[in-house]
C-alpha cells in the first residue's frame, strides 16, 4: 500500500525483486490517488473496506500485506478489521 503522497507507481522498483523470489505482486491506487476516479455516488467506505473488496474480487485467501507511511496505517486497519 502506497503512502498518501503517492500511488501504485511507488512500488515500480520493488516489484521485480518480489517477483524474482516467486511472489505474485499486486499494487493498486487507493481511492483518491493515482488513476482512481472518485465520485460522490455510492456508499462511503474506509481504505480497509476497499482493500477487503479487492481481496474478495481477486479471491485472495492468504497474502502478505505491505504498506509504507499512510499505507502502513491502512494495512494495520485492515489487519484489525478483517483478521481472517
Amino acid at each position: 500500500l502506497h503512502p498518501a503522497s503517492g500511488s501504485s507507481f511507488f512500488w515500480e522498483h520493488q516489484e521485480p525483486d518480489f517477483r524474482k523470489v516467486g511472489l505474485r505482486f499486486i499494487a493498486y491506487d487507493r481511492r483518491g490517488h493515482g488513476q482512481t476516479m472518485v465520485t460522490d455516488a455510492g456508499a462511503s467506505s474506509s481504505a480497509a473496506d476497499d482493500l477487503e473488496e479487492l481481496t474478495q474480487h481477486l479471491k485472495l485467501d492468504r497474502f502478505h500485506l505491505m504498506g509504507t507511511a499512510a499505507g502502513g496505517g491502512v494495512a494495520l486497519d485492515f489487519a484489525l478489521s478483517f483478521p481472517h
